[in-house]
């Protein structure tokens, strides 16, 4: 069975080895990553650290205590009002897999403003059922389904992938390697097949 939430996981990683270093200063948590990663409070502590620098004392709710002496209710109302009002650069926070959280009553994102700051941009990943899909509606936000590729979109990234590495495949092999790919996951997943593309850059075998 493919596991869902590996490819969008990957996706995201991607996306952020690409964005990281431009015009975007970029926040990410990956819950499930590490035992912490799943709690609320360690979460919440978190994006509060990363907004903290790009506020003033008048942009932000004033605070001497630092994040660790912050309970959840007061992380909170500090994050929600600074995601309302532009910070001093362009900020980008990447949360992945929210029905992982320990705290399922987070779900309802109560920490988000109904509208962000211009410069603030939030991307979320989940699976799309139960609670987590029910706070997505809610929000209203932009969404995006991934989908596992089809036969047709399998087929031609193996016709077209080997090529850069200046090899290539005669109908035969590609008929293989597809059928392969669909009898074990129904649909292709892509880090399967880029696995058995990588073993052929590499091996230069096209059998296995």
């Amino acid at each position: 069975m493919v596991n869902k939430e590996v490819v969008k996981t990957s996706l995201l990683s991607k996306f952020y080895s690409e964005i990281k270093g431009k015009e975007w200063i970029v926040f990410t948590h990956f819950i499930g990553a590490t035992q912490e990663s799943s709690s609320l409070y360690y979460l919440l502590r978190r994006i509060y650290k990363f907004l903290k620098p790009y506020y003033t004392n008048n942009d932000a709710p004033s605070t001497n205590n630092d994040a660790p002496l912050l309970d959840v209710n007061k992380l909170v109302q500090i994050i929600k009002i600074c995601l309302e009002k532009s910070p001093s650069t362009k900020l980008l926070i990447i949360i992945d897999a929210l029905n992982h959280l320990e705290d399922k009553s987070f779900y309802d994102l109560d920490w988000l403003p109904n509208t962000l700051a211009d410069n603030i941009k939030i991307i979320i990943s989940t699976l799309d059922e139960g609670k987590s899909k029910l706070f997505l509606e809610h929000k209203k936000f932009v969404r995006y389904r991934i989908v596992l590729l089809n036969e047709d979109e399998c087929r031609e990234i193996v016709q077209k992938i080997p090529s850069i590495f200046l090899k290539s495949l005669n109908n035969d092999q590609v008929n293989k390697i597809v059928n392969k790919i669909v009898y074990i996951n129904k649909r292709p997943n892509p880090l399967y097949l880029r696995v058995i593309l990588e073993e052929l850059r590499i091996f230069g075998s096209f059998f296995y």
